[in-house]
């Protein structure tokens, strides 16, 4: 592969490059000193329940979400946590191991609640604030929630478009954002498993951001055909590599579905042409390049315990990506059983983790459901070994959980440069696993967009650590993605493995097509980069006009929130 000023030149990783991943395993060695994950729910001070009172059998049984996301501004990740039956909580991160709940002082009378079930937090109005969209589970629209810059969050679904009176009855089960369109702004794409109401489908929806109002473009986008598809969680991802985001999504019953972007607002299905949404009941979804070889692979969650499923097609799917060889119609293969994936029980979030920075992005998933078959089942944990396969290490890791888990949640919640896990309890409490740690190096980037959108979501970032070893390289690709319910956070994260000295070079293609490359990163930081594009470009005119056009709309927003 070749690097130049014009972009990161992918190709499909040779045997060579195999050969250096395969090494990377054996950087870190098992600890000798305890699991690598500790439970520290406790010290953390997440002490709800996702439902005061735990009846045998909780309805509806698919809920239990969380969102990620610095909402504070103090730098540090808070978490947002839907409650099944009574309001919502926020917890401010204290940068000391624990977390606050701010739910009262941020929200006030505007605090969701009571029924609703995912949730997501983005900067939807690019004003450097994250926002927060909440399922309105039985209620009569979903909630959006403006994030002033003033420590509160105030309601503006009305105002926003998110949620018509024709939603009563629709749970919802979190949502993904991206921008689709290319304008700079973050859309929506909010799947929906049922209605509460007899009769009445899902009703899966995109919606548009058009700079402060959000319209549903379901239908004129090309995607009237996901009306009646049970929909459970959706990512906005590049899987083509064409500088467009596409679209996946997780259904139920064998519905599961693949949408190009076709770069005039509309999709195109074609799930079956390119080998994805095998699979029966798929839930969960994680999207990232398992194998280093510069392409976004696919994993789904669903229903299967080995040797008691008699259906051939039961239990989870890996899908590898297969587009960077060329070759016509080869899109997606599945690669579950060779990888050693297949068998989670009742699954439902799950999400792609690098957990010893050795550079190989590992897979954690969460599961279990209130029938004898599927209760009281330990979560899944992937150790991925660089040569295609996975090796399940829940036990050994110290990651223990059995309760009934439907969302997962990866971040750095203590900024030490090593992701931690939480998992979201169905009727329980959560769980938080901080991570250990060890001598391994990493890299962590946030991306601030300018003629992009404010967070960066679809930026392409690749990182070569030598490029006197080009073939041995990392990409990742900024998004918030639906685990389940929940997402990660968008910080980028690099491990370098037992790298020494600097890495030699970082390139970020931004949504806008901007690109900016990085020389001599010195590793063991988190890096904020801004887009800057080129002085005097075509594109550095745009993003001026951009940015005082966003000042414009923020001074009439914020007039109106303080009137």
């Amino acid at each position: 592969m070749s690097v130049s000023s014009a972009g990161f030149r992918v190709r499909a990783a040779g045997a060579a490059a195999t050969m250096a991943l395969a090494m990377l395993v054996t950087a870190v060695p098992a600890r000798a000193d305890g699991p690598w994950f500790v439970n520290a729910t406790k010290q953390a001070g997440l002490r709800h329940t996702h439902m005061a009172v735990s009846p045998p059998v909780i309805l509806p049984p698919e809920t239990g979400g969380a969102a990620v996301g610095d909402v504070t501004g103090n730098g540090h990740p808070d978490l947002y946590f839907t409650i099944l039956d009574g309001p919502d909580i926020l917890y401010a991160n204290q940068g000391d191991g624990t977390f606050l709940d701010v739910s009262e002082q941020v929200m006030g009378s505007d605090r969701p609640g009571h029924g609703s079930n995912g949730a997501l937090l983005a900067d939807l109005n690019n004003n450097g604030h994250l926002d927060l969209f909440v399922n309105g589970g039985l209620r009569t629209s979903h909630y959006l929630l403006i994030n002033t810059g003033q420590g509160t969050l105030v309601d503006r679904t009305a105002e926003y478009n998110i949620g018509p009176s024709g939603d009563a009855g629709h749970l919802g089960q979190g949502a993904t954002a991206g921008d689709y369109t290319g304008n700079g702004y973050l859309d929506l794409y909010v799947p929906d498993w049922s209605s509460r109401r007899p009769r009445d489908p899902p009703r899966n929806r995109l919606l548009r951001n058009d700079g402060g109002h959000f319209t549903d473009v379901t239908e004129l986008a090309g995607l009237d055909g996901m009306e009646n598809q049970h929909g459970f969680a959706g990512r906005f991802a590049d899987l083509n590599r064409n500088g467009r985001l596409d679209l996946v999504v997780a259904n139920d019953f064998g519905t599961s579905a693949l949408y190009w972007n076709q770069g005039d607002g509309t999709f195109i299905e074609a799930a079956d042409d390119a080998g994805y949404g095998t699979g029966t009941n798929d839930m969960g979804l994680a999207v990232a390049d398992y194998n280093n070889n510069g392409w976004l692979d696919i994993f789904t969650t669903s229903i299967g315990n080995q040797g008691q499923d008699p259906l051939p097609a039961a239990g989870n799917r890996l899908y590898r990506n297969e587009m960077g060889h060329d070759l016509p119609g080869l899109y997606l293969t599945d690669r579950t059983d060779d990888a050693g994936v297949r068998w989670g029980n009742w699954g439902w979030g799950a999400s792609f983790i690098d957990y010893n920075n050795n550079g190989l992005r590992d897979l954690v998933m969460v599961n279990g459901y209130p029938v004898p078959s599927y209760r009281d089942t330990p979560m899944r944990f992937w150790e991925n070994q660089g040569d295609g396969t996975f090796i399940e290490k829940s036990a050994e890791l110290g990651l223990t959980d059995d309760g009934d888990g439907r969302g997962v949640i990866v971040a750095d919640f203590n900024n030490d440069g090593w992701l931690d896990i939480l998992v979201i309890n169905h009727g329980a409490r959560p769980v938080l696993y901080q991570n250990r740690g060890g001598d391994n190096h990493w890299l962590r980037i946030d991306t601030v967009g300018t003629l992009s959108n404010r967070q960066g979501i679809g930026a392409w970032i690749t990182v070569v650590p030598d490029l006197d070893d080009a073939d041995l390289f990392y990409v990742h690709e900024v998004n918030l993605g639906s685990n389940y319910a929940g997402h990660n956070e968008t910080t980028a994260h690099f491990g370098l493995g037992l790298l020494d000295g600097a890495v030699d070079y970082v390139h970020i293609r931004w949504p806008s097509g901007v690109e900016q490359e990085l020389f001599n990163v010195s590793p063991n930081q988190v890096l904020t980069v801004t887009e800057i594009p080129e002085p005097g470009s075509a594109a550095m005119v745009a993003a001026l006009a951009s940015l005082l056009a966003r000042r414009r709309v923020r001074r009439r927003r914020w007039t109106n929130v303080q009137a």
